[in-house]
């Protein structure tokens, strides 16, 4: 499919890398990722 959305989280390979991870959406509507250096939250901004 065509990409509709893309964002940069980090950069760093001991702390943003990560192998093809599970993506969550969490009850704030935040997008959790897990990673090599534990987890992201990713969440829109007023």
């Amino acid at each position: 499919g065509e990409t509709v959305w893309e964002k940069m989280a980090g950069t760093g390979h001991e702390r943003f890398d990560s192998s093809w991870p599970a993506l969550y959406v969490g009850p704030n509507e935040a997008l959790y990722v897990g990673l090599y250096g534990g987890l992201a939250a990713i969440r829109d901004a007023p």
